[in-house]
């Protein structure tokens, strides 16, 4: 998830050189079409988080938000990771969805006045 993030917010001509490229197949749902990503990067974008339910491992699902720099510059992302099993528990996607956005965004505060 976090690294869904951190692409999402690629200029327009790193995105275009990366969906050119041949995408790997980790589990039967990682995404692996340029349409398909393109269109989880703009959900990515509009939301500010994403979910990846067992897409790179299976068993494993995550939520990741982007952390932006003092110029509004998306550098680095914050997720959190558990077992499909019982992450995210049922009813709870968007409070910990929000948790973790509202925890990237306190970083971001963070770093910024850190200087």
């Amino acid at each position: 998830s976090s690294g869904q993030v951190l692409l999402a917010f690629r200029p327009a001509t790193s995105l275009q050189r990366y969906l050119g490229k041949p995408m790997e197949r980790f589990t039967d749902r990682t995404i692996v079409t340029g349409d398909a990503l393109l269109e989880r990067l703009r959900a990515i974008r509009r939301d500010g988080y994403t979910w990846a339910r067992e897409e790179l491992d299976e068993g494993i699902s995550s939520v990741a938000a982007p952390i932006a720099d003092a110029d509004g510059e998306v550098v680095a992302a914050l997720h959190v990771h558990g077992p499909s099993y019982r992450f995210p528990s049922p009813g709870t996607e968007r409070a910990i969805a929000e948790q973790v956005v509202a925890t990237a965004a306190h970083i971001a505060a963070s770093l910024r006045h850190a200087g």
